[in-house]
């Protein structure tokens, strides 16, 4: 990434605007020390000591930051952390239990996709092509929950690799959502088992709840409910026809086999169902996500490597119709192996440290001949987007 006077950014073949940058003494973590510069995370009071004026006012601030974002001093640097990004590092539950790191490469990921992905009005939504354990699943279930806990009536789905995989995401999220805090926490309704509908009030963690429990006397109110949802579909070609979605999220999708979901028809489905007006107007984004594996390399025309191809090709920001889209709707990014790097204190990546221990693993196996393992090593682990699309030797000229 380049910066051109703290306007715009240049991340793979974007060119981002940034929001206006600030003077640094408005900026978080302006007073101290670069060596000090590091992430500042919110410090929440003890709810139980506030009363009911401040608890809205907490929760106006925060609102304030999930829509806007700041800007912080990171090591120095001034850095945009953007609303969803600042949300996700403070208050989503990773898998492991806990909130995110601070990573240079998942503010990168969130930058695209909210001042870019989301601020394009033709965009239909990205295809994220990648390198193994970026933890790129765990941002994309985030952001689906951000966007369906966001706006009115805002259905939303997702598929995953297997069946199984998909109610393990649609699980991940049903546990974030429990811990979030009562001001990002919508009213839901129903068990949560398989769909999580925001429907009618709920008196887990709201403001209600926290004054009852300090024997305050409140009027009785519904007030108002979101009537969004999240759910999860099987991994079947067809599924969420007929429906309208506000966002959907493929994960894994360049190694489905093509026997189990054929991945370009079940777009062309889900394409359909986030538009209105016989495609005219993009209702809502999706979120395609996966690294390459060849399946079936014994036929080229159901190979999932070509697939990749041709739907990394369709989905060229440089290539776009008189309608101002790609040929998928989708628009493509490429995040390699660099991306996986060991962090600094700070959330930088130690590049060359990662440089050194891959070409290593290429030598070793170039010095055994094994030139399988190399193909999926350069597919798992990719430094360029070629790589990634790496062919096996049986189909190798």
């Amino acid at each position: 990434m380049t910066w051109n006077q703290g306007l715009t950014m240049q991340l793979d073949e974007y060119t981002i605007k940034l929001p206006d940058q600030p003077l640094e003494k408005e900026m978080i973590n302006w007073r101290l020390p670069i060596s000090q510069q590091k992430f500042s995370y919110e410090q929440l009071p003890d709810l139980r000591t506030l009363n009911s004026q401040e608890l809205q006012n907490l929760g106006a601030s925060q609102w304030h930051l999930r829509e806007h974002g700041h800007w912080q001093l990171i090591k120095g640097q001034p850095v945009y952390v953007p609303g969803g990004f600042w949300m996700f590092l403070n208050y989503w539950t990773t898998t492991r239990g806990q909130r995110p790191n601070f990573r240079i490469e998942a503010w990168e990921f969130f930058v695209f996709w909210y001042l870019h992905v989301e601020k394009t009005p033709n965009c239909l939504g990205s295809l994220f092509v990648k390198a193994r354990r970026l933890g790129d699943s765990e941002k994309t279930l985030f952001i689906l929950y951000e966007r369906a806990t966001r706006y009115f009536n805002y259905p939303s789905g997702m598929q995953s690799y297997t069946d199984e995989e998909a109610k393990k995401a649609f699980e991940r999220i049903v546990r974030a959502h429990k811990k979030m805090p009562y001001f990002f926490k919508p009213k839901h309704s129903g068990t949560m088992s398989e769909e999580l509908k925001f429907h009618r009030p709920s008196e887990v963690n709201t403001v209600k709840k926290l004054k009852e429990a300090r024997g305050e006397v409140i009027e009785s109110s519904d007030g108002e409910f979101l009537d969004s949802s999240i759910s999860y579909r099987a991994t079947v070609n067809l599924a969420y026809d007929g429906q309208i979605l506000g966002h959907f999220t493929l994960d894994e999708c360049l190694k489905i086999p093509f026997y189990k979901l054929n991945v370009r028809s079940q777009w062309d489905n889900i394409r359909r169902v986030l538009t209105l007006n016989n495609g005219m107007t993009a209702y809502g984004k999706a979120l395609l996500l996966s690294t390459v594996e060849e399946k079936n390399e014994n036929d080229p025309d159901n190979s999932t490597v070509e697939m990749a191809e041709q739907l990394w090709d369709d989905s060229d920001p440089n290539n776009l119709d008189g309608n101002g889209q790609t040929e998928s709707g989708l628009v493509r990014i490429f995040r390699g192996f660099e991306k996986n790097a060991q962090i600094d204190e700070f959330g930088f990546p130690k590049i060359e440290e990662a440089r050194r221990h891959r070409q290593n693993r290429i030598d070793s196996l170039l010095r055994d001949k094994n030139y399988t393992e190399l193909l999926s090593l350069y597919r798992k682990e990719p430094e360029t987007v070629q790589e990634a699309f790496s062919k096996s030797t049986t189909n190798c000229p």
